[in-house]
């Protein structure tokens, strides 16, 4: 489980594309290591709208616009990295505890597919590019959660 108050992927807080290589990599090993990740921002609700102290030259719909933005870009890193391996982001929530307690209440029944790609996925000289996996169920009621899938690099 992570506990953070997230991170942008995009932007320019931090060079993006560094984030991105990490976060990528990241959710790499964690796939291979069959690690889901959920992710549990504790920030809350946070209210984006200035408060009567903040004076300043831009208008308070510019000012809550841009914070609000900020704050859905640091979300999306969360979800992002729960996403592609399986897990799901609790965001806008005051309830720390009641998140722990969906993420316990989603370990407590499932099942593992395995998958086993075809031998020139991993070719010497074959692209090393993202393969996607998609997954369906034809029962009602039922809900699929899946990673997206998988970097054709062999792991040896």
């Amino acid at each position: 489980m992570l506990v953070s108050e997230g991170f942008a992927l995009f932007g320019s807080v931090v060079d993006g594309g560094l984030v991105r290589d990490a976060m990528r990599m990241i959710v790499d090993h964690a796939n291979r290591a069959s690690v889901v990740i959920y992710a549990v921002d504790p920030r809350g609700l946070v209210v984006t709208f200035p408060g009567a102290s903040e004076a300043g030259g831009a208008s308070a719909a510019s000012l809550a616009a841009q914070r609000g933005a900020g704050l859905r870009a640091t979300q999306d890193g969360l979800r992002y990295v729960a996403a592609e391996t399986g897990g799901f982001a609790v965001v806008d929530n005051n309830d720390i505890p009641g998140a722990f307690r969906k993420v316990m209440e989603d370990q407590a029944g499932y099942y593992v597919v395995g998958y086993q790609p075809d031998a020139a996925t991993f070719a010497p000289g074959s692209a090393r590019e993202f393969r996607n996996v998609k997954l369906k169920v034809v029962r009602k009621g039922l809900r699929v959660r899946a990673r997206a899938g998988f970097y054709g690099i062999p792991t040896e």
